[in-house]
C-alpha cells in the first residue's frame, strides 16, 4: 500500500476523532458551566465553554487539509503508474 494513502486515512481518522473528542469538551464545559452559574454563582457566562472550538477548529483544519494534500498525492502517483 502506498504511504501517501495510509497518511490521508490516518489524518481523515484523526479528523474524526478530534471533531468528536471536541462536542464532548464543548458539551461537557457548558453544562458545566451553566450548572455553575444556577447553583454556585459563578459569574463567567456558560458560553465562555465555546473558546475550546478555537484550538480544536485549528487541530481540524490542520488534520483535514493534511488529508487531502496526502490524498491529492496519492492520486497524482497512481495517475502516473497507469
Amino acid at each position: 500500500m502506498n504511504k501517501n494513502k495510509i497518511l490521508s486515512i490516518i489524518f481523515a481518522i484523526l479528523t474524526l476523532i478530534i471533531s468528536h473528542l471536541a462536542c464532548i469538551v464543548i458539551t461537557h464545559n457548558y453544562v458545566q458551566g451553566y450548572y455553575a452559574i444556577k447553583y454556585a454563582g459563578a459569574s463567567a457566562p456558560a458560553s465562555i465553554a465555546f473558546l475550546w472550538l478555537i484550538p480544536f477548529g485549528f487541530g481540524i483544519l490542520l488534520f483535514s487539509m493534511l488529508a487531502y494534500s496526502y490524498y491529492k498525492k496519492y492520486k497524482n502517483t497512481n495517475n502516473r503508474d497507469n
